[in-house]
């Protein structure tokens, strides 16, 4: 599965993840990333591939190859198991002595399930930030927070809407909010969307919240203006960049194309 993830660790390098790498040849649980440096004429050299190091050829958790997202020499990748019901993270790291780049930590996430979706993630700095919408669950959703401390990673409290609601629909399930259908964090300031907001418009939302040094509050509020958005689709690209939020829906419910 060549090509499942892209990233750029600089302009020169890139990353390229093939979660089926090595599966199907007796070396469970495989998985690699190809790693490509740019020619001096412009076109892309294979050098190397990122593959489990032995203290980790025996971990079923642990499959390269998924996406990640790649901050200055760490890299963090966030993937779940068919065989394990919760959802970890790898963690990598170039070295020090040759460039390299190499798997360091096997990160268990408690509370994840399979029906996550491990590509609604971030990693900037000393934080992970991870999406569980609960779509289909009947809970609000939230997001799963790790911090990095002196000891290590350590999960933090869920981050949970502020203005949670708990309504019947005519199914007899319980509305879910989808909070944490995406997200983006920039170092500073984390945009976590949902897909239907509050329930009289189900018109979804985002927001945007700062970090008080013991929990993430809520700093701004916004919700469409557009009558016709579907909120059942709304913020599920998000994206933040200083004082500008970008949220995606597609509709196929409304005379908008």
């Amino acid at each position: 599965i060549f090509g499942y993830a892209l990233r750029f660790a600089s302009e020169d390098e890139l990353l390229i993840g093939s979660p089926g790498d090595r599966q199907w040849l007796g070396a469970d649980p495989g998985g690699s990333y190809y790693v490509y440096k740019r020619r001096a004429s412009g076109g892309w050299r294979f050098e190397y591939k990122v593959t489990q190091p032995p203290a980790f050829a025996t971990d079923r958790r642990c499959t390269l190859g998924a996406p990640l997202r790649i901050d200055g020499d760490r890299a963090v990748t966030l993937f779940r198991s068919l065989t394990r019901p919760t959802a970890h993270a790898l963690e990598l790291s170039r070295s020090p002595t040759s460039g390299r780049w190499e798997l360091i930590d096997v990160l268990a996430i408690d509370g994840i399930t399979i029906d996550s979706r491990a590509e609604d993630f971030d990693f900037v700095g000393d934080w992970i930030f991870v999406a569980d919408d609960n779509r289909g669950q009947g809970a609000s959703g939230r997001v799963l927070t790790l911090k990095r401390t002196a000891t290590g990673w350590e999960q933090q409290l869920d981050l949970a809407p502020p203005e949670p609601y708990s309504v019947w629909t005519p199914s007899g399930l319980i509305a879910n909010e989808g909070f944490g259908s995406g997200l983006d964090f920039d170092g500073n300031r984390l945009v976590v969307s949902s897909m239907e907001g509050f329930v009289p418009g189900r018109e979804g939302r985002a927001e945007t919240f700062v970090y008080d040094g013991a929990r993430w509050t809520r700093e701004h509020l916004v919700v469409p203006d557009d009558v016709h958005v579907n909120g059942r689709t709304f913020g599920d690209g998000v994206a933040l960049a200083g004082p500008s939020i970008l949220a995606g829906f597609r509709t196929y419910l409304t005379e908008d194309p």
